[in-house]
C-alpha cells in the first residue's frame, strides 16, 4: 500500500483489517500517490472470497478515480461556508420563509427584530406587524404582486420583541422565480434614520422655501441649482427661468469693501464669507443685499457647492444712508423732520430716540427710558403688535409697514405709520429693535375728508335731478344714480358690471327703431354728442319715456379717456306740459269763437223760444201745425243747451259760489241715468266724510253728467263704470296727462271698462267739437269733454286720465277741498288736548298752516319745522310730547330716517305718520320703530284729534333702534 497517501494508510489498513475480521464486504475512498507526484482520489469497494468450507482467502478490490467528483464537492462546501459567513455578517436582516413562516434568520435580523433565530423559527411574520391591516398589506407584495423577477419591496414598520417600533424597508425574492409561492428571501433595512434624516431634509426643504431671504445654492462654477420663492419674490426671475445659468448671467454683482476674487479666496478658505453686495436686476432695479455664502462639502469633506442666502436691505440700507447723510450733513433739519426713529430692546424699553420721535410724542428721551413701548401704545394695539413682533421683527428681521396708535404725553392720541426691524449683534443674535415711525394723523384725517367728499360727490350725483350713468372704457357701468336707477328700471347693484347697451335701451320714438348709443360714439370720436329727437328709453319692465341726452368723456389728469358720463332727463312731462299749454291756447281760442258764437245764438233764440207759445194761443188746440211748433219748441231748446256748454267753454257763464257736497251731486247724476241696461254695472265708492269743494253746482253737475255719459258710451253699456270719491294729498307734482300741483284735495275718478283711448287721438279729446260718433249713429255736439276742461279750468281744479287700449279709461278731477263751514255743527265726538306740546315736521308751507291751526283749535301747544333736519335740531334743545311728520320731504330727510335720529335724542319720543302716498315699506318701517297711526293727507279735525290722543296715550311699545 505504499502508494497510499500517508494521512489516508490507517483508514485504508483500518478497513481492510476489519474486512478480514468481519468477513464482509467495504467501500472506502481515500487519496492515492501517483509516480509523477500527482495525487488522486478513488474510491475502492473490497470484496471478501471464502474456500468451500467459508474460509477467507484473499481479499480484492476495485477502485474508482474520483478525484474531479471530490474536486466539486469541496468547492460546495466551501461556498456553502462562504454563503453562511456572509449571510451571518450581513449588515441587515435576512431571513428565509415557507408559507409565510419563518424556517431561517441571520444575525442581522434577530439583531432587527429582537427575537432569536430558535424564537423565530416555525413562527408566523405577524408577529412583526401592529395589526393585521399592515400585515396583509406587506403580504399581498410578497405573496400577489412579486414582479415578473420574483422581487418586491416596500416600506414598512417592525414592532421588536420590546415593543419598540422600528422603520424597515423590506424586499422579498422569490426562492424559485417559477414557482413564488415555494418560499422566498426577505431582506430588511433598518430606515429609521434614513426616514428621519429625510423627515428633517424635508423640513428643512419647506423652512428654505418658505424663508424670507432669497436661498440660492449653486455648483462650484456658480451654476444655479435651487433658488426658492423668495428669490424669485426679490429677483422677478421663476427658478425655471434661471436653473443651471451663471449667477452673472441672471444678477450683475457690485462688491463694497472686497472684490470678487477675496470674497471667493475667503469662501475657499474659510467656508464662508459674508457681506453686503448691489445687485442689479434685469429690469435695471438696483437692490442692496446682506449675502451669506457657505462652501458646501460632501461627505469626504470635499467642495461640492455654494448656498447663498441673500436678504434684500434695499430700503434700510435707503434709511441707513439717509442716517448717515443726515448725522453728516444735515443733522438739524434730520432733528426737524416730521419721520422719528426710535430703539428699543426686545422687552421694549427705550434705548434712544431723535428729536422728532420726541416731538411726535411729547416726551424727552429721559423720560422716555423711564417708560416701556407698550405704555404708549393703546391696550387695543398690544395683541397684534406682539404678533407682529414676535412673527416678522424676531423671524424675519423686518416688521413691513404696518400702521398704530400712540398716546402722547399730553393723553391725546395720534395715528403713525411704522416700520421696524431686528437688530443683532456681532455673533448674530438678536439685541434690540428700532422703527421709523411718521405721524398720519393729518393724512388720515385728509383722507377722511376725501372719503367724505368723494362721498357728498356720491350723494350729489345721487341727488341731481338729471339721471347719470358712468361707464369705464369698455362701456361697463360704474355708476348710476337713483334718477337713471327709476329710468331704467335697474338698481346701482345689478348694473355695475353691465354693459351700458344692457341698462340702456333707447329707440326713436316714431319709427321704433334703436337708436344710437351715445356712449359708443362718445368712446369712439372723444367728444361730447348729445340724442337725436324723439329718442324713448324704454325701462326694464317695459315703460318708455321720451328722453334728452348728452354723453361725454371722463378724462384724468393726462387727458387720456377713461370712461364716459352720460346725463338725461325724463322730458315726457315737458313734451306733456307743452302739449298742454298748446292745447290750452287752442281752447281759449275756441272758447273766445264759442262765446261770440254763444252770445249771437242768444239774440237768434228768442223769438224761437217766446213765439211757439204765441202760435198755440193763436190757433185751435187741434190744429196739426201744432206738431210743428211742438218740434220747432224742442229743437229750440236744444240749441239753447247747446248754447249753454258753448257759454261755458268760453268761460262766461255765471254761476254761485257755495260749499258742496260732491257726493250727492254724483248722487243725483247717478239716478239720472236710470234705468239703464242689466249689462251696465255702475258701482260708487264714495268716502263718507269727504271734504266740500266750492263752485257752482250746476257746473260741477254738468262735469260729472258728460264724464259718466262718456264713459257709458265708450262702453256701448257693457262693463262696470266705477265712480269713487276720495280726500287726496299730492305730494309732488304730478300727473300723466295733465299737470297736478303738490296740495290737498277732493279727487274725484271716473273708470270706465271700455276700449280706451288710441295714442293718437288723446291730444284732441279736450278740443271743441271733437267726437268719435261714427256717422250712423245719432251725432253728438262734440263739447262734452271740452265743457268739462273748461269747468275744471273755473274752478281752479285739476283734470288727468289714464287709459289702455282693449281695458279701459279712468277721468280723475282734482278739487281744491274748503274747509268752509257748511252748516253743519262739528261733532261732538271730537277730542281736545291738555295743552301737550306737539311739533309739526312737514316741507309744504299750506300744510303746516293747516296743521297748526287745526292742533291750535284742538288745544295743544303746536310749532313746526320745515325739514327733518330743522325738527332733530329743534329736538335737541327740548323735549316734544308728540311728532306729526310728514313722509316725504324732499331734497332732505324723510320721516323715517327724522324718527331714526329723535330716537337716539329721546328712546320714548312718540310719533304719529302724515303722507299723501298710500302706506309704502318706509311707513312699516316708521311703524315697526315706533311711531303710531298712519293718517291720510288731506287732514280734517276729527281724525287728527283722535289719532294724536290715542298716541299721547298709549304705552311704550317700540322696538330699540340700533346705535350707531
Amino acid at each position: 500500500i505504499g502508494f497510499i497517501h500517508p494521512e489516508d494508510k490507517q483508514l485504508a489498513e483500518k478497513a481492510f483489517r476489519k474486512a478480514m475480521d468481519e468477513g464482509k464486504s467495504y467501500k472506502i475512498e481515500y487519496r492515492i500517490i501517483r509516480p509523477d507526484g500527482d495525487i488522486r482520489f478513488v474510491q475502492v469497494i473490497g470484496h471478501v472470497e471464502r474456500d468451500e468450507r467459508g474460509r477467507i482467502l484473499s481479499v480484492y478490490g476495485t477502485g474508482q478515480d474520483i478525484t474531479e467528483i471530490k474536486k466539486v464537492e469541496l468547492a460546495l462546501k466551501r461556498s456553502e461556508a462562504t454563503l453562511q459567513g456572509i449571510l451571518q455578517a450581513a449588515p441587515v436582516g435576512i431571513g428565509l420563509l415557507y408559507n409565510r413562516t419563518f424556517d431561517w434568520v441571520n444575525e442581522g435580523f434577530t439583531e432587527l427584530t429582537g427575537y432569536t433565530a430558535e424564537e423565530l423559527k416555525g413562527k408566523n411574520a405577524r408577529i412583526l406587524y401592529q395589526n393585521d391591516a399592515e400585515y396583509e398589506r406587506v403580504g399581498s407584495v410578497k405573496y400577489g404582486q412579486i414582479s415578473d423577477q420574483g422581487t418586491g419591496a416596500l416600506e414598512t414598520q417592525f414592532v421588536r420583541k420590546d415593543g419598540n417600533i422600528v422603520d424597515v424597508f423590506i424586499s422579498t425574492a422569490a426562492i424559485d422565480s417559477d414557482d413564488p409561492s415555494a418560499g422566498y428571501v426577505s431582506t430588511a433595512f433598518d430606515i429609521t434614520e434614513q426616514k428621519r434624516a429625510r423627515e428633517r431634509t424635508d423640513y428643512h426643504a419647506k423652512l428654505v422655501e418658505n424663508i424670507s431671504d432669497a436661498v440660492i445654492s449653486t455648483d462650484l462654477d456658480f451654476r444655479i441649482k435651487s433658488w426658492n420663492r423668495a428669490a424669485e419674490i426679490i429677483y422677478g426671475w421663476r427658478e425655471d427661468k434661471v436653473f443651471d445659468k451663471k449667477v452673472g448671467e441672471v444678477l450683475s454683482t457690485e462688491f463694497t469693501g472686497t472684490t470678487p476674487e477675496e470674497a471667493v479666496e475667503a469662501l475657499k478658505k474659510e467656508g464662508v464669507w459674508r457681506g453686503d453686495v448691489v445687485q442689479i436686476c434685469e429690469d435695471g432695479s438696483r437692490l442692496n443685499i446682506m449675502a451669506s455664502v457657505v462652501l458646501v462639502k460632501d461627505s469626504q469633506g470635499n467642495p461640492s457647492g455654494v448656498v447663498a442666502v441673500n436678504r434684500d436691505i434695499t430700503e434700510l440700507k435707503a434709511v441707513e444712508r439717509q442716517l448717515r447723510e443726515s448725522e453728516h450733513k444735515y443733522r438739524q433739519l434730520y432733528e426737524r423732520s416730521l419721520a422719528g426713529i426710535v430703539s428699543t430692546d426686545l422687552e421694549g424699553n427705550f434705548i434712544g430716540c431723535n428729536v422728532s420721535y420726541e416731538k411726535m410724542l411729547g416726551y424727552s428721551l429721559e423720560e422716555l427710558k423711564n417708560l416701556t413701548y407698550h405704555e404708549l401704545t393703546p391696550e387695543k394695539w398690544h395683541a397684534s403688535e406682539e404678533k407682529i413682533v414676535r412673527e416678522n421683527i424676531i423671524k424675519k428681521g423686518y416688521s413691513g409697514l404696518y400702521e398704530k396708535e400712540y398716546i402722547r404725553k399730553d393723553g391725546t392720541i395720534i395715528q403713525v405709520e411704522l416700520s421696524s426691524y431686528l437688530i443683532r449683534d456681532e455673533s448674530g443674535e438678536p439685541t434690540a429693535m428700532w422703527g421709523i415711525a411718521r405721524d398720519i394723523t393729518a393724512k388720515k384725517q385728509a383722507e377722511q375728508a376725501l372719503l367724505a367728499e368723494k362721498e357728498r360727490l356720491n350723494v350729489t350725483l345721487r341727488s341731481i335731478g338729471d339721471a347719470v350713468i358712468t361707464t369705464d372704457t369698455l362701456g361697463n357701468v360704474i355708476l348710476i344714480n337713483s334718477i337713471a336707477e327709476k329710468l331704467t328700471g335697474w338698481n346701482e347693484e345689478e348694473a355695475k358690471g353691465q354693459h351700458i347697451t344692457s341698462i340702456f335701451e333707447i329707440v326713436n320714438e316714431h319709427t321704433r327703431e334703436a337708436a344710437e348709443n351715445p356712449a359708443d360714439r362718445v368712446l369712439k370720436e372723444g367728444v361730447t354728442v348729445g340724442l337725436a329727437n324723439h329718442t324713448v328709453i324704454i325701462s326694464r319692465d317695459g315703460q318708455e319715456r321720451l328722453i334728452d341726452d348728452s354723453g361725454a368723456p371722463i378724462r384724468d389728469e393726462k387727458g387720456e379717456i377713461i370712461g364716459v358720463v352720460l346725463v338725461f332727463r325724463d322730458v315726457t312731462d315737458q313734451r306733456r306740459m307743452q302739449e298742454y299749454f298748446s292745447r290750452a291756447q287752442r281752447l281759449e281760442t275756441a272758447g273766445k269763437v264759442a262765446g261770440q258764437i254763444a252770445h249771437d245764438f242768444n239774440n237768434l233764440l228768442g223769438p224761437l223760444i217766446a213765439y211757439p207759445d204765441f202760435i198755440r194761443m193763436q190757433i185751435p188746440k187741434d190744429h196739426e201745425v201744432l206738431n210743428y211748433v211742438n218740434d220747432m219748441e224742442k229743437a229750440a231748446e236744444q240749441i239753447a243747451e247747446i248754447n249753454q256748454q258753448l257759454l261755458t267753454l268760453s268761460r262766461r257763464g255765471y254761476y254761485k259760489q257755495e260749499a258742496l257736497d260732491l257726493n250727492e251731486i254724483i248722487s243725483d247724476a247717478i239716478n239720472q241715468m236710470k234705468p239703464h241696461a242689466d249689462t251696465l254695472v255702475i258701482n260708487p265708492e264714495l268716502e263718507e266724510e269727504l271734504y266740500r269743494v266750492k263752485g257752482g253746482r250746476s257746473q260741477i253737475y254738468r262735469v260729472i253728467v258728460n264724464l259718466l255719459h262718456n264713459a257709458r258710451e265708450a262702453m256701448t253699456d257693457i262693463g262696470t263704470l266705477t265712480v269713487k270719491t276720495e280726500n287726496f294729498y299730492v305730494d309732488e307734482i304730478s300727473g300723466k296727462f295733465g299737470r297736478v300741483p303738490k296740495g290737498e284735495y277732493v279727487k274725484l275718478s271716473v273708470i270706465d271698462t271700455g276700449n280706451g283711448i288710441p295714442d293718437d287721438l288723446l291730444s284732441k279729446i279736450f278740443d271743441p267739437f271733437f267726437t268719435t260718433k261714427e256717422a250712423d249713429k245719432r251725432r253728438g255736439s262734440g263739447l262734452g269733454l271740452s265743457v268739462v276742461h273748461a269747468v275744471v279750468q273755473d274752478h281752479e281744479a285739476f283734470i288727468d286720465l289714464e287709459t289702455t287700449l282693449g281695458k279701459g279709461s279712468a277721468f280723475y278731477v282734482y278739487f281744491p277741498l274748503t274747509r268752509e263751514e257748511s252748516g253743519k255743527s262739528e261733532p261732538e265726538s271730537i277730542i281736545r288736548g291738555n295743552n301737550e306740546s306737539v311739533l309739526v315736521v312737514d316741507d309744504d308751507v299750506i300744510q303746516r298752516e293747516v296743521s297748526l291751526r287745526l292742533l291750535g283749535e284742538l288745544g295743544y301747544r303746536a310749532e313746526a319745522a320745515r325739514s327733518g333736519e330743522e325738527a332733530i335740531e329743534l329736538l335737541k334743545e327740548g323735549p316734544r310730547d308728540l311728532l306729526l311728520l310728514d313722509m316725504v320731504m324732499p331734497p332732505g330727510m324723510d320721516g323715517t330716517e327724522t324718527y331714526q335720529k329723535a330716537l337716539k335724542i329721546n328712546p320714548e319720543q312718540k310719533a304719529i305718520i302724515i303722507s299723501g302716498f298710500a302706506e309704502s315699506e318706509r311707513v312699516k318701517m316708521l311703524q315697526e320703530l315706533g311711531a303710531g297711526e298712519y293718517i291720510r293727507k288731506p287732514l280734517n279735525m276729527k281724525s287728527l284729534s283722535a289719532a294724536v290722543r290715542r298716541e299721547l296715550e298709549r304705552r311704550g311699545d317700540r322696538k330699540e333702534e340700533p346705535r350707531d
